[in-house]
């Protein structure tokens, strides 16, 4: 049985052959696990999270003001340096781990890397969708 450490290399190496070209052909900069996509005033971020106690992975996706960003504490964040983690809870979404029971949609620890992969592919349509979505995201 491979530990959770290897399976998240495998996971990682899966997700860099599988998922970030979709992202680079998307207009997606930036390097594993950070993204950002410019489009007009608006910058949009996804970055993959891991759960804590291994074995999982989610979307993490936002929006905010191309540029700088300043966060409610006044720090200063480089837009190429930006991920969703620094906007307020209504300018982000993510994608798995959704179920009460703390499970996660894109669950690894069981080893079905290629399973995992297909379904955050079978999910990008709604984080495009997301992406798609007006809000204000300039203090508005």
């Amino acid at each position: 049985m491979r530990t959770l450490t290897e399976l998240r290399q495998d996971m990682d190496k899966a997700i860099k052959a599988d998922i970030v070209p979709v992202l680079r052909a998307e207009g997606f900069k930036g390097g594993y696990p950070n993204f950002y996509r410019r489009d007009g005033d608006r910058l949009d971020l996804l970055s993959f999270g891991f759960n804590r106690y291994g074995g999982g992975v989610s979307l993490c996706v936002g929006q905010c003001q191309a540029g700088d960003f300043t966060t409610s504490w006044g720090q200063i964040v480089p837009m190429a340096k930006m991920t969703s983690a620094y906007l307020a809870s209504t300018l982000r979404h993510q994608f798995g781990w959704q179920g009460p029971d703390g499970q996660t949609d894109f669950c690894f620890k069981d080893g079905r890397i290629a399973d995992c992969v297909s379904l955050i592919k079978i999910r990008m349509p709604e984080v495009w969708l997301w992406f798609s979505t007006p809000r204000a995201y300039r203090g508005d």
